[in-house]
């Protein structure tokens, strides 16, 4: 299919679908709805605020979907015994849990750099402190593509301003391609989170994945 409008409502009626059954699993409550959508302000807002440019795909996701609605929670015994949040990011709310968001990934390989002494050759040599380490990085990084946090440790790659950038999974220095396109990796994470059915709406990727200034070396571990 596709990836486009009538793909995101296609998933919006098959998760929807699936939410209204009052059976209680995997955290969703029953009834769940996506908010969407964000009006060109609102999104154009988001982008001021944090400072960074949503691909056509991320954007037509938010003035579509956005983010579900309530939060997500923990059952004990069938019954509420904690509300752990949204998977997908709230554009609209406090910022904090995004601001960590886009902190995460650099912080992280930069603690790696130093837990594990991983260093990737391309980077050059390495340089004697923490801090000179640190400051090298920082700088090589801010030369590659903003990362977009879509949910948890998955990032979408900011630019090209075009369709079919990859999803990055981050942990430190342990990076890789956990999907070669935003729709996809939409599909393949609610079709383990809500209904496998999804699958079946899975976007053709054409063509090769693409590559990510800098964190192609720390994928590659060249």
């Amino acid at each position: 299919m596709e990836y486009g409008a009538a793909f995101l409502e296609s998933v919006r009626a098959e998760t929807e679908r699936v939410w209204a059954d009052p059976y209680l699993g995997l955290g969703w409550q029953p009834g769940t709805r996506w908010r969407g959508p964000m009006t060109d302000a609102d999104v154009a807002q988001a982008e001021e605020r944090y400072a960074l440019h949503f691909p056509p795909d991320y954007r037509l996701f938010l003035q579509t979907l956005h983010t579900t609605d309530p939060e997500r929670v923990s059952y004990v015994d069938g019954t509420i015994h904690s509300h752990v949040g949204r998977p997908f990011h709230d554009w609209q709310a406090d910022r904090s849990p995004i601001d960590e968001a886009v902190a995460w990934p650099l912080d992280g390989l930069l603690w790696s750099i130093e837990a594990d002494e991983s260093w990737s050759s391309s980077w050059g040599d390495r340089p004697p402190t923490p801090g000179e380490r640190a400051e090298k990085v920082r700088a090589l990084a801010a030369a590659g593509p903003p990362l977009i946090p879509v949910m948890g440790h998955r990032y979408l790659v900011g630019e090209p301003l075009e369709v079919g950038n990859p999803v990055l999974s981050i942990y430190g220095s342990d990076v890789i391609v956990y999907a070669p396109s935003f729709g996809a990796w939409l599909v393949a994470e609610l079709a383990q989170m809500v209904d496998p059915v999804l699958r079946a709406l899975a976007p053709v990727v054409e063509g090769d994945v693409r590559a990510t200034p800098f964190w192609q070396n720390v994928i590659d571990g060249t």
